[in-house]
């Protein structure tokens, strides 16, 4: 017999709240990996920076590959600072690069501006789906979790809106490239403003070996007592296990092999589409 999942069958304004803001993470991910499209038609014109098709390459590839780097760390740095915390360095992070890159004076310094700017990205990408995961009671998880996906996107389509409202508006004014990028900090501000009213992750709390917090922000969120339980024995497993990852147990197991491969590969081709 199939049993019922537990807790609330809608999100508590406290939740909504809370997955809402979480979900600006995925919001920057998205414009800041759609900004570069429409501003690298002016970056590349001889009074701006000029850049080589072999240095365009470069600027728009630099922010991914600072994404792969921020999303390596950030189990490691959600572990140790609590994911708000890092959620508001992500932010903060997100606003100083996002200017660095508006105000470069050349095409590296753009560059190295992006990379920075592809760490605090990259490690939000991975940090609001396992911050929404955790806040949400399991009815709930899909129905939050997907709001980072759809922030993500809406997050591309505003940022090709804006670059098309103002290269259309100031066609003639090449250094328009430099609102394109300086519009990013906008979502970054508000998630860093936001994000000060939203809770710590109450299964962080629990490997903290902190249960009255983890009790507290549990009922806030509205979660029931099923799945305070589930994430209260959940939380005694990972800290028996420590930080390893068992590597051997999931290349043994096919079925975990094939669920394994199915993601890498819906990612790849997500990405490369």
């Amino acid at each position: 017999m199939h049993k019922e999942k537990s807790g609330p069958k809608k999100n508590n304004p406290f939740l909504s709240y809370t997955s809402y803001v979480i979900a600006l993470g995925g919001f920057l991910f998205g414009y800041d990996t759609g900004v570069i499209n429409g501003a690298l038609t002016f970056i590349s014109r001889p009074d701006q920076l000029g850049s080589l098709p072999t240095v365009q390459g470069l600027i728009s590839s630099a922010l991914v590959l600072g994404c792969m780097f921020g999303a390596l760390a950030n189990t490691t740095l959600a572990d140790k600072l609590g994911r708000k915390r890092l959620l508001q360095w992500v932010a903060a992070i997100f606003t100083i690069a996002t200017v660095a890159c508006a105000l470069s004076l050349n095409a590296w310094m753009l560059i190295s501006s992006r990379f920075i700017l592809g760490l605090s990205v990259g490690c939000a990408s991975s940090l609001s789906p396992l911050y929404l995961n955790e806040v949400s009671p399991d009815i709930l998880q899909t129905r939050n979790v997907n709001k980072n996906a759809i922030a993500i996107v809406l997050g591309q389509l505003t940022a090709f809106t804006v670059n098309a409202i103002l290269g259309s508006l100031w066609p003639d004014w090449h250094p328009i490239w430099r609102i394109m990028m300086l519009a990013a900090a906008i979502p970054a501000i508000l998630l860093w403003i936001t994000s000060t009213k939203i809770p710590n992750s109450p299964f962080w709390y629990l490997l903290q070996r902190q249960r009255e917090h983890a009790g507290r922000i549990f009922k806030e969120l509205g979660f029931s007592k099923t799945d305070i339980r589930e994430n209260v024995v959940d939380a005694k497993e990972s800290i028996s296990r420590g930080e390893k990852t068992n590597w051997h147990m999931i290349f043994s197991s096919k079925p975990a092999i094939y669920l394994l491969g199915a993601g890498i590969t819906v990612g790849f081709i997500q990405q490369a589409s």
